[in-house]
């Protein structure tokens, strides 16, 4: 999805009925085939990461196509334009982010429980009590604790990224987690909280193919988060 001054690239091959439905129109030339209108604009990092998101759940058959371009109040905008409630809590949330996690993931489920889709949008940079040692990042603690809290429960994704494309010392921006994420870490014999016990939340998504890998983006923004809600 381009946007003139973003901070970093992104690649995407699409068929053109993907192309059309993912595109604002004024980004796309006129003619017989579907192409972008200007070629080699930027991608904000925070599209970037919730392109990621996206191409998780469509990979399962699981959620439906919406744009992704997040700067500011413009973050509600994306979900609105598709029909699912957006919830901004701030962009500058702290605090220690496993205990942030475990209450947006209580928070997801009490939402899940209205049934109709939300989306949870915060910003902010949280802080990480070392205990373990393991590979971990506050985005991967904060995402950790959130599938944790949210157990499986079908219909709620999560993702958490930091916009510079590093989070803790791992080049590494972050994560996402989906309904089945608890249950393909057990099934190679891992134990999600012992995991987060040892602070080893790169180690966790890592094992899964879920990072979200941006390499640098040359700009810190914020740190990312959004939850998914699809009842």
């Amino acid at each position: 999805h381009p946007i003139a001054g973003g901070d970093c690239s992104l690649s995407l091959a699409l068929d053109e009925a993907m192309l059309e439905e993912l595109t604002p129109e004024q980004h796309l030339r006129g003619g017989p085939s579907s192409g972008f209108a200007t070629r080699r604009l930027r991608i904000d990092p925070r599209a970037q990461a919730l392109a990621a998101l996206l191409r998780h759940g469509l990979s399962r058959g699981a959620i439906d196509l919406f744009e992704a371009v997040m700067r500011g109040d413009a973050a509600a905008d994306v979900p609105r334009k598709h029909g699912i409630e957006a919830i901004l809590l701030g962009d500058n949330m702290e605090g220690e982010a496993r205990e942030l996690g475990a209450v947006h993931g209580r928070q997801a489920l009490d939402l899940a429980k209205r049934g109709r889709p939300v989306a949870i949008m915060s910003g902010g940079e949280t802080t990480v009590t070392v205990r373990g040692t393991g590979r971990g990042g506050r985005n991967v603690e904060y995402l950790l604790a959130e599938a944790i809290a949210t157990n499986g429960m079908p219909g709620i994704w999560g993702l958490a990224a930091d916009t510079d494309g590093v989070d803790g010392a791992e080049d590494i921006a972050g994560a996402i987690f989906a309904p089945d994420t608890l249950a393909r870490a057990r099934a190679k014999g891992h134990d999600p909280q012992a995991l987060l016990d040892n602070n080893d939340g790169h180690g966790f998504f890592g094992m899964l193919g879920d990072s979200v890998v941006t390499g640098p983006t040359r700009t810190n923004v914020n740190d990312f988060r959004v939850t998914l809600i699809v009842p």
